[in-house]
């Protein structure tokens, strides 16, 4: 039994519908549509997928992390691995932006009334990132899920087996860390670090140029 909560935090923003075509126990294309915008289930018997939406849902997401989705090799996530045919693996997600007050930052209801994203894995391991159906960079991927405060790569979004047993054992830092991460300021923080880090090396280099016009160029003025 498997619970899905479809509204993405304070942004309201809904998964319209879910995309499975090749991916993992899915050979074929199976759409995930009509979810409900505050609760929905999956039932069935052991071994009949269930988890696996779950791994289609971060995989599609952007996780780098195979083993988080219950992969060691690329490979593993075609259907029995491309040995009957499917060569590939794509998963969709689409998300309706319908309200104006709580659009994502930068993702206008205008402009952008569906958000679609996603994935696609081929034997050898080619990947490609979409964006509305465009072929996209997984760093503009990631910064849109990001903007809705969701990193996949520390999914606290999800409750998945084991996850409660662990935060019971979390220690305070760690307790702070989730936190962070769950209102959305975490996934700033690198941001920042990396412009910080490009202010401190254009300082540097300012502070060459500087110095080569004082030792070489002024004693010739």
């Amino acid at each position: 039994f498997i619970v899905l909560f479809f509204t993405l935090q304070q942004y309201r923003m809904r998964v319209k519908s879910i995309v499975i075509d090749g991916f993992k126990s899915y050979a074929h294309r199976k759409e995930l549509a009509d979810l409900s915008p505050h609760f929905n289930a999956i039932t069935g018997l052991n071994g009949s997928g269930k988890s696996n939406i779950f791994d289609a849902i971060c995989f599609v997401m952007g996780i780098t992390n195979l083993k988080k989705v219950r992969a060691e090799d690329p490979r593993e996530l075609i259907f029995r691995a491309g040995t009957t045919g499917v060569h590939a693996a794509r998963v969709t997600m689409e998300f309706l932006n319908d309200d104006p007050a709580t659009a994502p930052p930068g993702y206008s209801c205008e402009d952008y009334p569906v958000i679609t994203v996603g994935r696609q894995i081929k034997l050898g391991g080619k990947q490609q990132f979409f964006f509305n159906n465009t072929v996209s960079m997984q760093s503009k991927v990631k910064r849109f899920f990001e903007s809705i405060s969701l990193n996949v790569d520390n999914p606290h979004f999800m409750v998945l087996q084991g996850t409660v047993h662990k935060l019971i054992g979390m220690r305070s830092q760690d307790i702070l860390a989730l936190v962070e991460e769950a209102v959305g300021t975490k996934a700033f923080d690198h941001r920042r670090r990396t412009a910080e880090a490009l202010i401190r090396g254009k300082e540097r280099k300012m502070k060459e140029i500087d110095d080569n016009l004082e030792t070489q160029i002024g004693p010739m003025l």
